[in-house]
Formats: C-alpha cells, sequence, structure tokens
C-alpha cells in the first residue's frame, strides 16, 4: 500500500506587518483613566477592521466558503 502525502501550504502574505493585531489589556492601574479608555477603544476599532480585511480578502480567494459569510456581520 502507497501513502500519498501533499506538501504543507505556506498562505501568500504580501504585507505580514500589516496584519499584526496586538491586543493587550488595560494594566488595572489604568482603568478609571479615561484617555486610556478611549485609546484602548481607538485600538480596537482598528485592530476590528484588520479582521475585515483577513476576511474580505479570504472571500475573494475562497468566494463559496459558506462560514466567510457570517464572520463580520
Amino acid at each position: 500500500m502507497k501513502c500519498v502525502t501533499m506538501d504543507t501550504v505556506k498562505p501568500k502574505v504580501l504585507a505580514p506587518g500589516m496584519y499584526a493585531i496586538d491586543d493587550e489589556p488595560i494594566p488595572p492601574h489604568n482603568r478609571n483613566n479615561r484617555k486610556v479608555h478611549l485609546e484602548y477603544l481607538k485600538h480596537l476599532k482598528e485592530s476590528r477592521e484588520t479582521v475585515r480585511e483577513f476576511v474580505k480578502e479570504a472571500k475573494i480567494e475562497k468566494p463559496l466558503d459558506n462560514k466567510l459569510e457570517s464572520a463580520c456581520l
């Protein structure tokens, strides 16, 4: 019996640093600081946009994948 193996496929990423998502929590000593919270919300918004770009590119690569349809509702 012969075994068939496939090489691992590496995804193409044109700009790897562009899609870096850094999600660090607010330190305890800054939890009641309004400015820190606003910066944190701004950072979360940017991260959300990055994830939306992931999904958008994935939809282009695999337009028939049903899982991607509900990814960013």
